[in-house]
């Protein structure tokens, strides 16, 4: 994934690692091993951003990758301003090894304050979980427990377009009032070998919505080439 993406003629705006850094409970090998296969991208220099998932262990993530972050307590997340959007970086990580996301309140305040002071751009959200509504009621239970509150608090707020999750391990597409729910597929590890693969999603921006190309290892797999266009809601 990272010599495709070295090799673009246009280089993206921004990388996204969304959650499950590492492979099982968060070891300081996982994260020694991820750095090494990251490093490519920021020697070249790719704006690369990344997120909390079940997997990982906050604690040994900041010692080893020498990251922090005192936006909220006990969680790492963060803004990214671009020219024709904001990126909000949410933390959906309870705890290591337990399936279920949370957010928790101070996050959702810090993320409804920011929101507010940046109104002038469409926001994409970005987090680990699956929210439990919108999507596939199979998955519900492992998704996001206060996915009621913050869709109380972005679907009022218009400017934010879409949500983007992984968790899952599959690929989707739905919406929830007018906000956008995509379900990225992961990189490395494949949960249904019968019905996903892996891969990873390009988003190509414009002022009415995006486009979500997905892109597989396997070059014959139904999902490769396959996009979703998303318009935003007005």
């Amino acid at each position: 994934t990272i010599e495709w993406l070295l090799a673009l003629p246009k280089r993206p705006a921004a990388v996204i690692i969304n959650g499950d850094l590492a492979l099982k409970d968060g070891r300081r090998g996982d994260y020694e091993r991820f750095a090494k296969l990251i490093a490519p991208l920021q020697t070249a220099g790719l704006p690369l951003h990344l997120t909390m998932g079940n997997h990982d262990d906050r604690a040994v993530f900041y010692e080893v990758l020498k990251q922090s972050s005192s936006a909220v307590e006990s969680k790492f997340v963060s803004m990214v301003e671009l020219p024709g959007v904001n990126l909000f970086l949410l933390d959906s990580l309870k705890a290591t090894m337990v399936t279920q996301g949370l957010l928790g309140e101070a996050q959702l305040e810090w993320l409804v304050k920011l929101l507010d002071a940046h109104a002038d751009k469409p926001a994409l959200l970005f987090a680990h979980h699956n929210p439990r509504l919108g999507g596939e009621p199979l998955h519900f239970p492992g998704g996001l427990e206060d996915s009621e509150p913050l869709w109380r608090a972005i679907s009022t707020r218009k400017h934010v377009k879409a949500y983007i999750h992984g968790h899952i391990h599959h690929r989707d597409h739905f919406q929830h009032r007018g906000i956008h729910i995509l379900n990225t597929p992961a990189t490395s590890y494949v949960s249904n070998p019968t019905a996903s693969t892996t891969g990873w999603t390009m988003a190509h921006l414009t002022d009415q919505g995006a486009d979500f190309t997905t892109l597989t290892h396997a070059q014959d797999h139904a999902w490769n080439g396959r996009v979703e266009k998303a318009v935003w809601r007005a």
